[in-house]
C-alpha cells in the first residue's frame, strides 16, 4: 500500500537511504547523493511534517519511499516544459528511493505510477521530475513509463571554499492525463 509516511516511519525512510547510499558506494553511484549528505533523516523528516513523504508498505515493513510536492527548484525554470503548468499545477517527484534489498520487484513502477494518480488527483496538469544524467536504472524507468525527456540543467551548489559544484540533470515529464504506460 502506498500512502501519506507517517512520523514514527520516518526512521525507516532513513534507513532505506542509508543501505542505498552504502551500496552505492561500493558498487558504484548512479544516483549523486552522498551519505550524511542528501538525502538525510531531516529530509525525510520535513516532508514528512509537510505531508510530503510517501511510503510504499508491505506486510507492515517500509520498501520504498518517496517525495511529491509542487516545489520546483532552480533548475526546473530552465527547462522548455511540453506539458504547461501554472505556478502549483505541476507535482513534483523528488528523492525516490527503493532500498537495494527490495529493488527488482517493481516496487520503483508501482511508486511513480501513485505519483502520477496523485499528481492527477490533486489538480496537476503534469508530474515532473529530475535525476542525474548518470543514474542509468532511473532513467530506464521514467521513459519505460512513459515520461518524456523535457531537457538537461545544471544544479550549482556553492561549497564552502567558494568553488561551486555543478550536478548535470536530466528533466522528465509526463502529463498527469495519461496512465503511465508500460
Amino acid at each position: 500500500m502506498i500512502r501519506a509516511a507517517q512520523a514514527r516511519e520516518v526512521d525507516a525512510v532513513d534507513r532505506g537511504y542509508t543501505e542505498l547510499l552504502l551500496y552505492q558506494q561500493q558498487y558504484g553511484d548512479t544516483c549523486s547523493w552522498t551519505l550524511g549528505e542528501y538525502p538525510t533523516r531531516e529530509t525525510a523528516l520535513e516532508a514528512q511534517r509537510q505531508g510530503a513523504l510517501f511510503v510504499l508498505e508491505e506486510d507492515g515493513e517500509i520498501c520504498a519511499s518517496m517525495i511529491l510536492d509542487r516545489e520546483q527548484d532552480e533548475p526546473f525554470c530552465e527547462i522548455a516544459w511540453q506539458y504547461p503548468a501554472a505556478a502549483g499545477q505541476a507535482m513534483v517527484l523528488h528523492t525516490l528511493c527503493v532500498p537495494p534489498s527490495r529493488a527488482g520487484s517493481g516496487r520503483g513502477t508501482r511508486m511513480v505510477r501513485w505519483a502520477v494518480q496523485y499528481a492527477h488527483e490533486h489538480g496537476c496538469t503534469a508530474l515532473r521530475l529530475n535525476t542525474w544524467t548518470k543514474n542509468t536504472p532511473a532513467i530506464a524507468l521514467y521513459e519505460k513509463l512513459g515520461f518524456r525527456r523535457a531537457g538537461e540543467a545544471e544544479l550549482r551548489i556553492p561549497e564552502p571554499d567558494g568553488t561551486l559544484w555543478r550536478l548535470p540533470l536530466v528533466f522528465f515529464e509526463l502529463e498527469t492525463s495519461r496512465t503511465a504506460g508500460a
